[in-house]
């Protein structure tokens, strides 16, 4: 079952980790989500479950294989939920990460703007 703070864990992961990540706009239309992943061009995404199948749809168009898109919520067919990512790391005994160094210069995140006057524009996030 799909618990909110799984998007909490993963932010703090990839903050943790120093590794740069988008948040989307999940009342975005399928042609901002296109728009903006073409932008990113993402290695892994993770989608809810209500919101996959627009995300499948595009996987060719943004260049993304089905495996590397996670479900965050219900189990969907051919597709891994990140329950089961975090039950396999625990059920292979695999250890924490240490944390890893960030710059001035690093990304942290890139957050997008709402879209109101034209396609979502993107604004990328450093830490202090």
């Amino acid at each position: 079952m799909y618990h909110s703070y799984n998007n909490d864990i993963i932010v703090h992961s990839l903050l943790l980790l120093a590794t740069p990540f988008a948040l989307l706009n999940p009342f975005w239309t399928p042609f901002e989500f296109e728009y903006a992943l073409k932008l990113i061009k993402p290695t892994r995404l993770f989608v809810q479950d209500q919101l996959v199948p627009i995300f499948v749809s595009m996987t060719e168009r943004i260049d993304i294989a089905l495996e590397k898109i996670h479900v965050l919520g219900q189990k969907i067919e051919g597709l891994r939920t990140f329950e089961e990512m975090v039950e396999e790391a625990r059920s292979q005994a695999i250890p924490p990460v240490s944390p890893r160094a960030a710059t001035r210069d690093t990304l942290a995140y890139l957050m997008f703007s709402s879209g109101t006057t034209g396609l979502p524009k993107g604004q990328l996030i450093l830490p202090l």
